[in-house]
């Protein structure tokens, strides 16, 4: 661990990676960066409350096509307690080990939601990483397990527990069917994207997780909802508002029209199994991006 914290902004190592992996150094250096702090969080001892939710960004694979900038945890929490600043003060000194090329802020958002900024230095640049923490009371809740290789590092997987993908896909589909084209946050189409296309689920949870997510929220379980949704593949107001989301988010993929594609392949046999209250069987394969 003393090696990967020691070498972790060492310009020359991250360059070097550049090379061999054929990514931009600029693009590279702030995915090194957040890798770090997902090695350093997976072994502090905080590492089994924590669950990753945005694990699907992360890899070599991912970081080919964007800058990866933040980390997103869930904080398990039993009862009467609550995530204080307190706690993650303690979290931060585990992880930065009082190292000065770091600096960081801790804010409330809202009740039980935490957002950390950190500002990591070196003699030529500096990079901004967002580390956010948001309280998680379900006492029911099985984290699965991720690994990811540690790209600094040769012969190093980074191990975790993250929030399974197929409650981030739920949640996320509830989202876009509750706000239909009024919803002002994209980031639900271009995660659900993500995982669909690495990622394989199971699509009897990602029903469970539907009807449990839209009951509690009162979502209207009509086919034409679905309908409407995917209808928005050749709808100008919403590609606009995709390619103002890019801009925004400084990426230039994916398409507007690859994303409704995939989503067009996942849902319609979910839900047509949801309205007829029936059970849905079948394991999407992402490289085939249709269920089995």
């Amino acid at each position: 661990m003393a090696v990967v914290a020691e070498c972790i902004l060492r310009e020359s190592l991250i360059r070097q990676r550049s090379e061999d992996l054929q990514i931009p150094f600029v693009d590279l250096l702030p995915s090194a960066v957040t890798e770090y702090f997902l090695y350093q969080i997976s072994k502090s001892t905080f590492a089994e409350k924590l669950y990753l939710r945005n694990g699907s960004s992360l890899g070599v694979e991912n970081y080919r096509r964007k800058r990866v900038f933040s980390l997103s945890y869930y904080y398990q929490v039993v009862k009467d307690e609550h995530l204080t600043e307190m706690q993650l003060g303690q979290l931060m000194k585990e992880v930065l080990s009082r190292k000065p090329e770091y600096v960081y802020q801790i804010e409330k958002e809202k009740a039980g939601s935490y957002q950390i900024e950190v500002l990591a230095k070196s003699k030529e640049h500096e990079v901004p990483i967002t580390l956010r923490f948001q309280e998680l009371r379900d006492e029911q809740m099985q984290p699965a397990h991720g690994e990811l290789p540690f790209f600094l590092q040769e012969n190093t997987v980074i191990q975790f527990l993250q929030y399974p993908y197929e409650q981030v896909v739920a949640e996320n589909f509830v989202e876009i069917l509750e706000k239909m084209e009024l919803i002002n946050d994209l980031s639900c189409y271009e995660e659900i994207y993500g995982i669909l296309k690495k990622e394989a689920l199971d699509g009897r949870k990602v029903e469970q997780q539907i009807i449990e997510v839209g009951t509690k929220r009162e979502l209207f379980f009509g086919k034409d909802r679905l309908d409407t949704v995917l209808r928005y593949k050749d709808y100008t107001y919403m590609k606009r508002k995709w390619a103002a989301y890019l801009k925004r988010e400084r990426k230039k993929e994916p398409d507007w029209a690859e994303v409704m594609t995939l989503l067009e392949a996942f849902f319609p046999p979910v839900w047509r199994a949801i309205i007829k209250d029936e059970i849905f069987i079948g394991d999407w394969m992402p490289e085939l991006c249709r269920f089995l």
